[in-house]
């Protein structure tokens, strides 16, 4: 079964689903019957953009459509089930300002299609520039993949002056999150070429990094190695089909993909646990979870629920555009990017990411600065709806999902290479790319990834892969 049919399947039961609960539960604060007949709408569209990228072929569309899938249309369902939303209780939210986002959404989907098939989107693989094969050595990538995840926190020397500036060479040159995302790239390209040793090894490395992750309190951990090899998969460009034993082993890995959101979530509701060993933190999160009707309050289902709920994020934005202005504009993102891509270890005018500056604004706490940035430190997802539509003035922000779409397709077919490891790295990243920018935690966050991404690919190629003529 393909992943286009999956996806059209799910996105099937999940309309029907909406329908069910809006029959039996009715409206509430932030849904009506409004919303479950464009969330009908938004079901029709992920469907026929599935269909068509099944004849034209695009790595976006999946990223696009997966997202769509469960981020957006699961998070009306869940709504409806249970309303409550961290983020709307920022401001007021009501069914019309859910309304008004999904017409938004549905509409500038449509630009942003566009702009992906703007050009016939042809299987054509360039020939090499020059006749050299690439190889890797192993050990330098479980080595550098151990680099990233011990080096990956922050503080090393204990001097907050001397730690910035190593933190923004670290993430610049061998940011620890490139490094892993190139190591899964390599290992799914060259998985049927390694031993059974190989493989059982990098498993335990994946695995280890994902347990290493959710005792340090993040919830994202297993969620990002299964987008990288969902990345990693389809820059090939080609129809991604599977088994019934594929579909089992995702079965069974989708409970502990919950199981390891749930703990990171509690391990993060109960404050002062850095200095906790793992067996303390386990039992923290073995207390917690067997409090009676655990599931069952806002701090249960509802905060899981709200995690992948992307839909209130583009929602609160975009209803309050008005009053995030100070922030959504080019001067302000152009200050942000210089303090924070362009001048390491120092600042030139004090402003944090915008990410990191819109909570000064719904929480009234003054002028962003990233002098007070770590004692507020909250980071926000605007996504792409949200962003756009807050700093390219409304509806204007059609014509930025167009030329969204026009170049990241002319970008990835036009990908310069010396051979196919080499092909499949740089596609993997253009996709990464999109993918941030898609989820979007601000431009000015994406032209520091994109800069980091460059310098770190750089020098994981020269320290990884091997040359030899063929």
């Amino acid at each position: 079964m393909t992943l286009n049919k999956i996806l059209q399947i799910i996105n099937f039961i999940f309309i029907l689903v909406a329908f069910y609960l809006f029959k039996i539960m009715g409206s509430n604060e932030f849904v009506d019957g409004n919303t479950i007949f464009l969330g009908g709408l938004l079901a029709l569209e992920i469907h026929f953009f599935l269909a068509y990228s099944k004849k034209k072929i695009n790595p976006f569309i999946i990223i696009v459509c997966f997202h769509l899938v469960f981020y957006y249309l699961m998070r009306i369902v869940t709504l409806i089930y249970i309303p409550f939303s961290v983020v709307f209780n920022r401001n007021s939210i009501t069914p019309e300002d859910t309304n008004y986002t999904l017409i938004f959404i549905i509409i500038s989907n449509l630009f942003l299609f566009a702009g992906l098939y703007s050009k016939s989107y042809e299987e054509r693989f360039r020939r090499p520039e020059r006749n050299k094969l690439l190889d890797f050595k192993i050990k330098y990538v479980i080595l550098l993949f151990l680099f990233a995840s011990i080096l990956g926190g922050s503080n090393i020397f204990g001097v907050s002056f001397l730690d910035r500036i190593f933190e923004v060479i670290k993430l610049l040159f061998l940011n620890p999150t490139i490094i892993i995302f190139l190591t899964i790239v390599l290992v799914i390209k060259n998985y049927s070429n390694f031993s059974f040793r190989q493989n059982i090894l990098f498993s335990l490395l994946f695995g280890g990094y994902i347990v290493s992750m959710t005792l340090n309190g993040s919830r994202s951990g297993a969620h990002a190695i299964a987008i990288y090899i969902l990345i990693a998969l389809i820059s090939e460009s080609k129809i991604l089909k599977f088994k019934i034993k594929h579909l089992l082993v995702i079965t069974f890995l989708l409970p502990i993909v919950f199981l390891v959101f749930i703990f990171g979530t509690e391990l993060r509701s109960n404050d002062a646990i850095d200095n906790f060993d793992s067996k303390q933190k386990v039992e923290i999160v073995k207390n917690s979870l067997l409090q009676k009707n655990r599931f069952a309050t806002d701090v249960g289902l509802g905060i899981i629920f709200d995690r992948i709920g992307f839909l209130d994020y583009s929602t609160e934005i975009i209803a309050y555009s008005n009053e995030y202005s100070s922030i959504f504009n080019l001067p302000y993102y152009l200050m942000s990017i210089v303090d924070n891509a362009l001048s390491p270890g120092f600042t030139v005018f004090d402003k944090p990411k915008v990410a990191n500056a819109l909570s000064y604004v719904y929480s009234n706490r003054g002028l962003p600065s990233l002098k007070s940035v770590n004692k507020y430190y909250a980071s926000d997802a605007l996504t792409i709806y949200g962003e756009f539509y807050a700093l390219f003035y409304g509806w204007w922000s059609l014509i930025a999902f167009y030329l969204v779409g026009y170049l990241f397709n002319g970008q990835y077919k036009k990908i310069k290479y010396t051979s196919k490891l080499e092909f499949y790295c740089k596609r993997s990243l253009v996709i990464l790319v999109f993918y941030k920018l898609y989820n979007s935690f601000g431009l000015d966050w994406i032209v520091y990834d994109i800069i980091a991404i460059s310098f770190s690919y750089y020098f994981y190629r020269k320290l990884v892969f091997i040359k030899s003529i063929s």
